[in-house]
């Protein structure tokens, strides 16, 4: 037993539901920073506020682009992160079964054995677009 066996759909589904969340949470703080850079969704009367609109106040026009960018660089840089620690268990001589799936997505294999479905019964190989035969 090694534990996967606990691991269901519900425990995904929780997973994902913490990815949005957070998510969502990056996005409506910087929102709060979009308002302090571009400040919305009221009218200064005579030293007063006035007219104040929540909405308008949080997505103003800086919003879009900085949310945009935000969402953008944290995934980049989780990107970045995963593949440091499978590089790191590569080199460990761990999990050498994730190679193939990298070199794979890298385009660094000449060409795939894929099995046809019901076309005949040989292998048929698909060459990857950008990979040399030279690798």
């Amino acid at each position: 037993m090694d534990g996967t066996d606990l691991i269901n759909g519900s425990h995904w589904f929780c997973g994902f539901l913490v990815g949005v969340s957070g998510l969502a949470s990056g996005i409506l703080v910087v929102a709060a920073n979009a308002w302090m850079n571009s400040p919305a969704g009221f009218d200064y009367v005579n030293g007063q506020y006035l007219n104040i609109d929540p909405i308008k106040a949080m997505f103003n026009d800086a919003w879009f682009p900085q949310a945009l960018h935000m969402t953008v660089a944290a995934f980049c840089a989780t990107g970045f992160a995963v593949a440091g620690v499978h590089a790191y268990m590569i080199l460990r001589k761990k999990n050498i079964e994730f190679l193939l799936a990298i070199k794979i997505a890298s385009g660094r294999l000449s060409t795939v054995p894929i099995k046809s479905l019901n076309c005949c019964s040989e292998e048929k190989y698909f060459v990857l677009p950008f990979s040399q035969a030279s690798r």
